[in-house]
């Protein structure tokens, strides 16, 4: 039997794995897969930026091994001795000695000033660059209502909608009438809607948002007939705090580094392009949830 070695993989996974020995094949793609153990799913793909808090980061020639041998309805064994995934004809091993991604978001402290001036340096970026969003708005007049809310003409649904969850946050709530707008809303694997509410939710995290519980028990609630398979995952993993590597790495960015600092400057705008260029218009959907909700939250500390 053929083998291949992790290069990474996330830590809840071996969760995942404990409770389901044994899986199947959900959906492939040209460069990953997802297999579905249980009620889990796991993703396995060779894209290392975009680590998600369920998966598993091979080498690309491993990838292409996968997809072009694994059949529908076979079955994945997990085996626990070997920590190795077994397909039909290749061996999946997890490298033990490899990076494991600890995708969890702690509450964390920031200066404000320096969030402030990060926060300005993006948003010019951003407006610079008008990357697509996936509720078909202008990226200047999503900017106007959450930085300018008493000038802006919120003449569209989705701009007062937006404006909704904005004052929620600014009052300090969290209704889920104002998110279940935006479940999923879009088209794709992880519709705009769902890919904005995720933004929120690592921004809520990061900045120790108190009245959360109830809105994530809300949002999870017949999640299966509001949005896509693939999407729910990232959601149910939002819901216990863990989100994907390029979300964390913007965040964490954009809250800590002084871009006084030439090299802590690149890195910043590396870690935003690694965030947007995810999907077709998933990383900036989840970029405009992140900056709502930090522009806002700041305005009340």
């Amino acid at each position: 039997m053929r083998a291949v070695s992790s290069d990474s993989y996330s830590e809840n996974i071996m969760t995942v794995f404990e409770k389901e020995g044994k899986g199947k094949l959900h959906s492939i793609f040209e460069t990953s897969i997802n297999l579905k153990f249980g009620e889990r799913l796991i993703n396995i793909s060779c894209n290392h930026t975009v680590m998600p808090p369920f998966g598993i980061q091979i080498p690309e020639y491993g990838i292409k091994k996968i997809t072009a041998n694994i059949e529908n309805g076979e079955e994945i064994i997990f085996d626990s001795k070997e920590k190795s995934l077994l397909f039909q004809d290749m061996e999946l091993k997890l490298n033990l000695r490899g990076w494991i991604y600890g995708s969890k978001i702690l509450p964390v402290k920031a200066d404000k000033k320096n969030i402030e001036k990060n926060i300005k340096e993006i948003l010019g970026y951003f407006l610079g660059n008008n990357d697509k969003n996936g509720f078909g708005i202008g990226n200047k007049r999503f900017v106007k209502v959450i930085t300018d809310v008493e000038n802006s003409t919120l003449n569209e649904e989705v701009l007062v909608k937006i404006n909704n969850i904005r004052k929620d946050v600014e009052a300090g709530k969290t209704e889920i009438k104002n998110y279940n707008y935006f479940l999923g809303r879009g088209e794709g694997l992880t519709p705009g809607g769902d890919d904005f509410i995720i933004g929120i939710m690592a921004a809520m995290n990061f900045l120790n948002h108190k009245k959360t519980e109830k809105l994530k028990k809300e949002l999870m609630q017949d999640i299966y007939k509001k949005t896509t398979d693939i999407s729910a995952e990232y959601l149910y993993y939002g819901v216990i705090s863990c989100f994907s590597l390029n979300i964390t790495e913007f965040c964490k960015k954009l809250l800590f580094n002084n871009i006084n600092n030439e090299e802590e400057k690149k890195a910043l705008y590396k870690s935003y392009e690694n965030l947007i260029k995810n999907g077709h218009t998933s990383g900036v959907d989840t970029l405009m949830g992140i900056l709502l909700y930090i522009i806002t939250a700041l305005k009340t500390v």
